[in-house]
């Protein structure tokens, strides 16, 4: 039973990384970060985008219809500002380092091991550089992402034209499907950090052999480093 047990509590990190690299990627990735809500007794969809993407929108006969699928930003990279290329960056920092870990952490059901330093670093990464890194994206609410010129480029750049498109959409954006999957997703990924803090590296019986080789390994390398660095002790050649 405890057997058993050791192996389901190697899943818990595992799964929790995962969920938090799928919210993560969902709020980074998609269109669905930020949404913009057309002002009353107008017929124009909301339009949504995310960092890297915007939703689809097409114009026909003077009508904006926006659909569920993505597409990259068609207008002048010269609206993208610094906060905006800064939650940008933090969006792929967090899908290199997070995408290591959830794989990391599924790996180690072939291998059954990992020393404690490397499970430390990991559960660091995750509670701490994940986190903050995660949270850092939503910037993009503090960005000209979030300013009704950005749908003002979009509809222009659709070939909507009316004289008041400014007064069509709300001033600012508002929290869309993608932001409460990075909230998700930035609970899992701390919670991860956390989980395996308290469980521990896992201790599979039929791995002890191998885990006190690689522990006296290492006391071994650092006895060693601690007579090479002793200035007392003469080597005779």
């Amino acid at each position: 039973v405890d057997n058993y047990f050791s192996i389901f509590k190697l899943w818990i990190p595992a799964v929790f990384a995962s969920g938090a690299f799928v919210g993560s990627m969902y709020y980074s990735y998609y269109c669905e970060s930020i949404r913009f809500e057309p002002n009353e007794n107008n017929d124009l969809p909301s339009i949504s985008l995310g960092p890297w993407r915007q939703a689809s929108v097409d114009v026909e006969n003077g009508m904006a219809t926006a659909s569920d699928s993505c597409m990259r930003f068609e207008f002048s990279d010269d609206a993208i500002d610094a906060t905006w290329t800064t939650a940008r960056a933090f969006s792929l920092i967090t899908a290199i380092i997070g995408a290591y870990l959830a794989f990391d952490l599924w790996m180690i059901h072939c291998a059954g091991i990992i020393s404690d330093f490397r499970w430390k670093l990991v559960a660091f990464l995750a509670s701490i550089c994940l986190t903050i890194s995660q949270g850092l994206t939503f910037l993009l609410f503090h960005s000209n992402a979030c300013d009704s010129d950005v749908v003002l480029q979009i509809l222009k750049t659709e070939g909507l034209e009316t004289s008041n498109i400014r007064s069509l959409y709300q001033s600012e954006c508002s929290w869309d499907n993608g932001s409460t999957a990075n909230v998700i997703g930035i609970v899992l990924w701390f919670c991860t950090g956390m989980v395996m803090l308290i469980i521990g590296p896992p201790r599979l019986p039929e791995h002890e052999p191998t885990r006190r080789a690689m522990e006296q390994a290492a006391a071994d390398r650092g006895e060693n480093e601690t007579v090479a660095s002793d200035p007392d002790i003469v080597v005779e050649a």
